[in-house]
């Protein structure tokens, strides 16, 4: 009768544990075994460089692929298509950490890991058969950032226990992926050296945006290691997570490569300031000597005067 199904639902909401530990998310909604076992399956699904998520960057990396062979300049359509990746995982990033989009968190680390390990092998394998003249992105420092970066996300990922988006560190993770809304400074910066067009307003442009940028930069991403060492203190310091060294490491390789990269940038100001006022004071200098030059005829007197 429908009466007892009744009653057999009921005695079966009862019994259900609404502990803590199965609670779906921070704020305490209860769920059931079967949803946390499923919630962990998803879990699983996130927790390395490769997984669902890679469909995306794959896509990313078919399309670049297709476009550098169809041009002549398959450095610049590389970078311009990371470009545009990298500036929407940024932006979408600002959004992953507020509590309502919360659970994108482990798919958008994934989808940054799979894209740092792609665009490795493109730099290295793919971009010099398809254009054996072009110059790879993959320098010593961005190398460096990549690794760094990819340690990061794993770490992020695994450590730290939690259901599909609590995880501890999934924060810190998520904001670091927010720093790459800056990526269109450098590249717009390396195509304006290249096509020689670093002059007039893209030089003030660029002098008084990249400095403040990568400070920027820097400081919150060393805000965000400071964020994981508080949040492993909070969790009970070494005892509670012992490979927190490890992820202080990773953290750290981050925050150096973008230390460098600021160094060198305002390395780079300064000696354009220095060779602008050099080059005004050598103008007036050259200007100061031909005011003290003789003119022709004061030569004449000259010669007409030693004569007499």
């Amino acid at each position: 009768p429908s009466w007892m199904a009744k009653l057999a639902v009921q005695r079966d909401a009862s019994s259900r544990d609404f502990s803590p530990e199965n609670t779906g998310s921070v704020e305490g909604i209860p769920r059931s075994v079967g949803s946390i076992s499923a919630r962990r399956r998803t879990t699983e699904k996130f927790s390395s460089v490769f997984g669902r998520a890679t469909v995306i960057p794959s896509l990313e990396l078919a399309s670049k692929m297709l476009l550098c062979w169809c041009t002549e300049d398959a450095e610049a359509a590389s970078s311009a298509v990371d470009l545009g990746f990298l500036t929407f995982l940024g932006g979408f990033g600002t959004f992953a950490l507020e509590k309502e989009f919360s659970n994108t968190r482990p798919f958008l680390i994934q989808v940054a890991l799979s894209h740092l390990f792609l665009e490795m092998l493109f730099e290295a394998a793919i971009l010099p058969r398809i254009d054996p003249k072009a110059k790879s992105r993959l320098t010593p420092d961005l190398l460096v950032h990549h690794i760094g970066s990819l340690a990061t996300g794993l770490y992020c990922l695994n450590v730290g226990g939690g259901a599909f988006n609590t995880g501890s560190f999934l924060v810190q993770g998520v904001r670091l992926a927010v720093t790459e809304v800056t990526t269109a400074l450098p590249v717009a910066f390396k195509a304006a050296l290249k096509n020689k067009r670093m002059t007039g307003k893209r030089r003030i442009v660029f002098a008084g945006v990249m400095p403040f940028a990568f400070l920027w930069r820097s400081i919150y991403s060393f805000k965000v290691l400071r964020s994981f060492l508080k949040e492993v203190d909070s969790m009970g310091g070494g005892e509670a997570i012992p490979s927190w060294w490890v992820g202080a490491g990773c953290f750290g390789s981050v925050v150096g490569c973008n230390l460098f990269w600021t160094c060198k940038i305002l390395n780079g100001v300064f000696r354009t300031l220095r060779g602008v006022v050099n080059k005004k004071e050598s103008k007036k200098s050259s200007s100061g000597k031909s005011d003290d030059r003789e003119t022709p005829e004061e030569r004449k007197g000259a010669k007409s005067s030693s004569s007499t």
